[in-house]
């Protein structure tokens, strides 16, 4: 079974794939290659907002601070992973 790879969101803290399988949002899903690239564009999004609106110094501690809440899964045969 080929596999599908998901990119949710799920607030802070310590938690397994599954919680943030079953507990998230899910913002995108597709290939591995397709979420790869959603990840960058959501990355250049808040860099762009950073440029906007931002009084942080570092525009790397920034875009941390945005991406903390977002996961990349991979669910393949039932098992949830992370990608």
């Amino acid at each position: 079974m080929k596999a599908t790879y998901y990119i949710l969101s799920h607030s802070r803290g310590n938690q397994s794939a599954e919680q943030v399988y079953y507990h998230g949002s899910k913002h995108f899903e597709g290939t591995k290659k397709e979420c790869a690239e959603e990840l960058v564009r959501m990355r250049k999004f808040c860099k762009e907002k950073f440029h906007n609106t931002s009084t942080n110094e570092k525009m790397r501690d920034f875009v941390s601070y945005e991406m903390a809440d977002v996961f990349f899964i991979k669910v393949k045969d039932g098992k949830i992973n992370w990608a």
